[in-house]
């Protein structure tokens, strides 16, 4: 269904809003500040000599991946060298010139974005001023966390010029206008904020026995801090982190239990097998009576046969 919605019927697209992900095709006009600010990225002047070629293969041979487009020379890169192929297709992607046409797993193929997208190429941008458009964005981050605070934190990554006056005027403009509603926390000094329509969820929400890893990059992750404020609980992704230095894993997923986070896991698929290769729970928690649903639902997502388990800490 997900795939239709995006490749066919093309009612969602894919943008970078953080983080690669999904939003509604008609919001996309309202990047428009993003894709301009991606014009003078730091790496575009090395590879915008090559889009104009990129620009005609495609418009001659239809959507291109990286790997059928060549170009196999190095360039700069967000996260280092990589292909200057691929490097002009997501420059020209993060621009709005492009568009991912359709993936095959993580291989993204790239079409003009006219093609696609007709109607919301040449649409304006609806946002009259840059104030307009960092309350908009302040809206859809409280959204994709759940509730926010008016602090600085890593959930307001990428959004471009914005600093704290600009942060705390949209949290201004949209506790006036009724967007957002403060909620109050036992041990918090500060309000959270949530979306005025999420309002009914705080009452329906119980006390759930529902158990489900986390990603990473799972926006309810994006704030660190605030996640040690509610939980009790210090959470780093650690890929980058010299294996010697990592206290867990590359990989790790927190378990969300319930209203707690009890613990992390780290898992590999391994052929049809899930392979859980450690759980570690927070002092006094214990394993979640429903948490082998929860790893059988897993390795199901992850085309897995069984799951096998190590060790738990």
């Amino acid at each position: 269904m997900l795939y239709e919605l995006l490749y066919e019927d093309r009612k969602l697209i894919d943008y970078f809003d953080k983080n690669l992900c999904i939003v509604l095709t008609e919001d996309y006009p309202c990047f428009k500040r993003r894709r301009d600010f991606a014009e003078n990225w730091y790496h575009a002047k090395e590879i915008s000599p090559y889009c104009d070629k990129v620009i005609d293969e495609i418009t001659k041979r239809g959507p291109l991946n990286s790997a059928e487009l060549g170009m196999n020379d190095k360039a700069d890169w967000h996260w280092g060298e990589t292909r200057k192929g691929r490097a002009c297709l997501e420059h020209l992607y993060y621009t709005g010139k492009l568009c991912i046409h359709h993936k095959h797993g993580m291989v993204k193929s790239y079409d003009l974005i006219e093609r696609c997208y007709p109607n919301v190429a040449a649409a304006e941008d609806p946002q009259k001023s840059d104030r307009e458009h960092y309350a908009w964005r302040v809206y859809r981050r409280i959204g994709a966390v759940g509730m926010l605070w008016d602090r600085p934190s890593d959930a307001w990554l990428g959004i471009d010029g914005m600093k704290s006056q600009e942060r705390q005027l949209a949290f201004c403009d949209l506790i006036e206008s009724g967007k957002i509603l403060p909620t109050y926390v036992d041990g918090l000094k500060v309000p959270l904020y949530i979306q005025s329509d999420d309002k009914g969820l705080l009452n329906e929400t119980g006390e759930s026995q529902r158990t489900e890893v986390l990603p990473p990059l799972d926006s309810m992750l994006w704030d660190r801090k605030l996640i040690s404020a509610l939980f009790d609980f210090q959470y780093s992704w650690e890929i980058y982190t010299p294996q010697s230095k990592r206290k867990y894993g590359a990989y790790v997923l927190p378990v969300l239990s319930g209203s707690d986070i009890v613990g992390r896991l780290e898992a590999v698929r391994e052929g049809e097998t899930l392979r859980v290769k450690n759980i570690w729970y927070e002092n006094g928690k214990t394993r979640p009576e429903n948490l082998d649903d929860c790893l059988n639902r897993l390795a199901a997502f992850n085309n897995c046969m069984k799951v096998e388990e190590q060790r738990s800490v």
